[in-house]
């Protein structure tokens, strides 16, 4: 897929940008946001509380 990235940037500035959206995605499937510590967090403190509903 080809991001569209507006304004158009100079050839430089666009190699810049695809090359750090690269390695932004590089390191996993997904957003940066599904990996954060934070959200593994709150999941784990989800599971508890629900796990004594029953």
């Amino acid at each position: 897929m080809e991001p569209e990235i507006r304004p158009e940037p100079t050839p430089e500035e666009r190699n810049a940008i695809l090359a750090a959206l690269e390695r932004l995605f590089s390191k996993g499937s997904g957003s940066p946001a599904y990996r954060s510590a934070w959200r593994e967090a709150g999941i784990r403190e989800n599971a508890e509380d629900s796990a004594g509903e029953d």
